[in-house]
């Protein structure tokens, strides 16, 4: 499967390593990225893919960009209507770290 014409096999990444196979790379492509790194459509395809909660905010906190995995694990979506405080409902754990976001969202 290649993506974005770079040569880059992503379902290689899903392969399980066990001892009767060796661990081989994500993809035996030849990748001539640049020296800055790869091209964005590479970039952008890893994080919208990525397994890890990723959302970008606005300075008011309001989530203006989220990945698949953030949207179905918080319900929030990135469109700019949510706050990021929103991710964590009150008596809930992590409820610190909601006050902290909206103290910091508060000052500035």
């Amino acid at each position: 499967m290649e993506r974005a014409g770079h040569g880059l096999d992503f379902a290689a990444s899903s392969t399980r390593v066990t001892p009767e196979t060796p661990e081989r790379a994500m993809s035996d492509a030849e990748t001539d990225f640049p020296a800055d790194g790869p091209p964005g459509d590479v970039l952008r395809s890893l994080v919208e893919h990525s397994l890890e909660l990723l959302a970008v905010t606005n300075g008011a906190g309001r989530i203006v960009w989220a990945n698949e995995r953030f949207v179905a694990a918080t319900g929030l979506p990135g469109d700019g209507t949510a706050s990021l405080h929103r991710a964590v409902s009150e008596g809930r754990p992590g409820e610190a770290a909601r006050k902290g976001i909206e103290t910091a969202l508060a000052s500035g």
